[in-house]
């Protein structure tokens, strides 16, 4: 799924998404601020993003 895609969703009712895989949680910095995937999960409404990262 791209940012786009998630932003549409509705993810009110989720309590937790983790981002694990690669780099899904960088973003680039824009000037509204940090957009990614993280940032997506956001405005679709979820309240908590967990980014494990992998060395």
């Amino acid at each position: 799924m791209t940012a786009s895609e998630i932003q549409e969703l509705n993810l009110q009712v989720v309590q937790l998404a983790v981002l694990s895989a690669g780099q899904t949680g960088l973003g680039q910095i824009h000037d509204p601020g940090m957009l990614g995937l993280a940032r997506a999960f956001q405005i679709a409404g979820l309240r908590r993003v967990v980014i494990l990262k992998t060395v």
